[in-house]
């Protein structure tokens, strides 16, 4: 059996984590295979301690699955780096699945998540890390929309950084 690899961005957020923890559990459960968490920063652990980890248990052959939004540098820079390093490193070849996205499949599952869990007028936030990529930006913002005509809610996306097209002002804590 493939063991499936979730690779998010990572949180200096603690309570980030646990929702990546309980996804990526839930994904394994559904697919009926192991399933692990792995960050490319600022959380633990990292994609190269995953996959020595499952290098020394014998495996050679993951699925991975990028925990992104959208295919702006993290998804086009990052996530390729680091899964060739930790391939080649390691010795595991590394079966990488396109990013989560913005598209039908994440729309429903958002709004039926907000149906399920926000009374009806809750304006809702979007927190999205941001980009330097317009286009990333963008289809964030269009994400939120489409949302918001399929619910009924009143959403804004409030990014923590990005450039140009981020939709907000950005969260300080």
């Amino acid at each position: 059996m493939i063991p499936l690899i979730t690779l998010s961005h990572g949180s200096r957020k603690k309570s980030a984590a646990a929702g990546i923890t309980a996804l990526t559990h839930e994904a394994g459960r559904m697919l009926e295979t192991p399933a692990v968490e792995a960050h490319l920063e600022l959380a633990e652990p990292s994609l190269d301690q995953v996959v020595a980890t499952l290098s020394a248990e014998g495996v050679t052959r993951a699925a991975l699955v990028p925990l992104l939004f959208s295919n702006a540098y993290h998804a086009k820079i990052d996530v390729p780096e680091a899964v060739k390093d930790a391939s080649e490193k390691y010795g595991v070849e590394l079966l990488v699945g396109p990013h989560l996205g913005t598209g039908s499949d994440v729309v429903s599952v958002l709004a039926q998540r907000l149906r399920a869990d926000a009374p009806a007028g809750t304006h809702v936030i979007l927190y999205s890390v941001g980009s330097s990529h317009v286009s990333a930006n963008e289809s964030v913002i269009d994400l939120a929309h489409t949302i918001a005509l399929l619910t009924g809610y009143s959403i804004e996306v409030v990014p923590a950084t990005g450039g140009p097209g981020a939709g907000g002002a950005g969260v300080i804590e």
